[in-house]
């Protein structure tokens, strides 16, 4: 990305010419616009790598089905309790 910058700026900053009377000032716009898509390739390809790490651990740590019935009915007795229902 420092090398297109800088090959950009060098051709923006020649006097105008012939060729192109108003000068090369329209090169560093384009020059931008490679850097900003090799930016958004390299941040795409971070998202995508952690993604692909992140993932897998995630799905290893899921409980098993079996879990879930002992959790919701641990979860509704902790509620009525905390709500006083259970104990007068």
């Amino acid at each position: 990305a420092e090398v297109v910058t800088a090959l950009a700026y060098t051709e923006a900053a020649r006097p105008p010419d012939k060729e192109h009377p108003w000068g090369h000032g329209k090169i560093e716009s384009v020059g931008a616009v490679v850097v900003a898509g090799i930016l958004l390739y390299i941040a795409a390809t971070m998202g995508w790598d952690s993604l692909s790490t992140i993932i897998p651990l995630i799905r290893s740590c899921v409980r098993p089905p079996e879990v879930a019935p002992a959790a919701m009915v641990n979860d509704e007795v902790v509620r009525l309790f905390s709500e006083g229902r259970l104990v007068r």
